[in-house]
């Protein structure tokens, strides 16, 4: 079942307060794919061709999946691979180069040898076996974890960075290939003799420099953002740690490249006692090393824990960098915070989206050609997807509710095509891997639901009960006299009903509503909104309508 969702949009900035827009943009579900199977999708498994196509990597009975869509969902081809006859063999990281061709990495655990590998494995745009590259000529114990991250570079050569066993703590290591799948050097990355070093992103930018980032334990235990620069042969230029005092290794950083030379890392910050007191970090880093600045958002919470951590980044063509992740809120549980950096590092916009689950963990983000802004992740056990305009304005909101989603069905990817069409990537342990494509009408005109949040003294939008079934009271106050509407949508953003207008006193005030539309038929049982505005204050509210 698919839910098309518009509610409860919060915007704030140190700078700029985001326009509320008085009408969105539509979004539809254009098609739907799963891969039976048991999965396991990493951070960079969707990748998308010039032409449309689509493709995404797994794995299904200890062996890597690699599948291609064409642009309206029909299966092209897919391929399996086995490293061993007794290997597992788990794909978790695709890219397609500028040709059309798909490189596939990942990690093969041999069973007999009880030792692993990082394998890579490239085929041309039919789905034929180019090349497979396997590297496991250290000295030490590859592990299980390698080779989740991967990049390619405009002539087609190929980066893989993982952790590797080195003596007694695990190190970065990052080995570069040519297109031809010939290994070109191997570089390996330890912070303190002792410490545990996890990498966690790569990227390249058009001089072949490569950039690394991942955690790194200090002398004191705790966990720091570790970056490294490589050249074209594989010379480290420079490292860089930021100080965060992360409890945990898996407390992963991002980055993205900036088109004047650079990168941006983002992640947490910790500052309290436990890993749960912890605010947005973003660090841009220069090209020499230098940081050029680094800022940090934090979400306030009243007697209560504080948890806001950066986990997915996108620089544009101008060089802002919008940056999102999961953010504490005490009133709406994690929500969606998304902010917008300028090129110095001044806040230009910053948008909160809650579901209306009350777990909103957004996972990836993604560009289109006019810098309009796309995050993806989970509702409670659902895909939530939600567009930005570039200047902060929400657009719209879509949720995927797929059968059979469970505990473990998680979201990772998402891409944009050239023709602002979205897809999304992600598993769920009943389907196996499941990849949506969204299109989007950019005329419709729909009214947008939006919140910004009452002040101390009201107005209080509530009503009960709730389901409602025959009727609901909806309750708010006024602490002066206001012209206010009363009004309410259903999930697609059209109005229902107006249940009152005009000129209201200071004080309480109920209104009952019945669950009928304006012309007095029975409404569908479903969700709907009511939605308060008096003065400048407006205020929104779930409700469900049962059957």
């Amino acid at each position: 079942m698919i839910r098309h969702i518009k509610l409860s949009f919060m915007f704030m900035s140190l700078f700029l307060i985001a326009s509320i827009p008085a009408f969105a943009e539509t979004v539809q579900e254009e098609w739907v794919k799963f891969r039976p199977g048991h999965f396991y999708a990493g951070f960079d498994a969707l990748d998308l061709d010039a032409d449309g196509n689509v493709y995404v990597v797994g794995y299904d009975d200890l062996d890597y999946v690699t599948i291609k869509y064409s642009p309206d969902g029909d299966l092209i081809w897919e391929e399996r691979f086995a490293h061993g006859v007794d290997t597992w063999d788990r794909a978790s990281a695709i890219e397609v180069d500028q040709a059309g061709a798909v490189v596939v990495s990942g990690h093969s655990y041999d069973f007999d040898r009880q030792f692993g590998s990082y394998v890579t494995v490239k085929y041309d745009t039919n789905g034929e076996e180019l090349w497979v590259a396997v590297f496991d000529d250290l000295d030490s114990e590859i592990s299980g974890q390698s080779a989740d991250y991967l990049t390619l570079d405009s002539q087609g050569n190929v980066y893989v960075t993982g952790l590797v066993r080195n003596g007694e703590s695990f190190d970065y290591v990052t080995v570069k290939y040519d297109a031809a799948g010939h290994h070109q050097w191997t570089s390996l990355f330890g912070g303190e003799p002792l410490g545990d070093d996890a990498p966690s992103d790569i990227v390249t930018v058009e001089a072949g420099n490569v950039y690394v980032t991942g955690t790194s334990e200090g002398h004191d235990g705790l966990f720091d953002y570790a970056t490294v620069m490589y050249d074209p042969d594989g010379n480290e230029l420079w490292r860089n740690r930021y100080d965060n005092n992360l409890e945990l290794w898996y407390q992963r950083s991002r980055l993205d490249a900036c088109p004047e030379g650079g990168v941006v890392i983002v992640g947490g910050d910790q500052w309290g006692p436990q890993y749960d007191d912890c605010d947005f970090i973003t660090i841009r880093y220069l090209p020499d090393g230098g940081i050029a600045w680094s800022n940090t958002y934090s979400w306030p919470q009243a007697e209560w824990y504080e948890y806001d951590y950066a986990n997915a980044v996108v620089v544009d063509a101008e060089g802002n960098a919008i940056v999102t992740g999961p953010s504490m809120d005490i009133d709406t549980y994690y929500d969606f915070a998304t902010v917008k950096y300028s090129p110095a590092g001044k806040v230009l916009w910053t948008a909160r989206y809650s579901g209306v689950a009350g777990y909103d963990w957004p996972t990836a983000i993604a560009l289109d050609d006019l810098g309009d802004v796309y995050v993806t992740g989970m509702m409670e056990l659902w895909f939530s997807t939600v567009k930005y305009g570039a200047d902060g304005d929400a657009r719209w909101s879509i949720v995927w509710e797929g059968p059979s989603v469970r505990y473990d069905a998680s979201v990772h990817g998402i891409r944009v095509d050239s023709s602002r069409n979205v897809y999304i990537h992600g598993q769920n342990n009943y389907t196996g891997l499941t990849t949506i494509k969204y299109t989007q009408d950019p005329t419709t005109e729909i009214p947008f639901i939006a919140s910004a949040r009452p002040t101390a003294d009201g107005p209080w939008l509530r009503n009960h009960p709730n389901p409602l079934n025959p009727a609901t009271t909806i309750e708010f106050d006024l602490s002066r006299q206001e012209a206010i509407s009363l009004r309410i949508f259903d999930v697609q953003g059209r109005l229902v009903t107006s249940l009152a207008d005009g000129l209201h006193t200071a004080g309480n005030h109920d209104v009952i509503w019945r669950g009928v539309d304006g012309r007095g038929r029975r409404v569908a049982p479903g969700v709907y909104f009511v939605r308060l505005e008096a003065g400048e204050i407006t205020d929104t509210e779930r409700l469900v309508v049962s059957d």
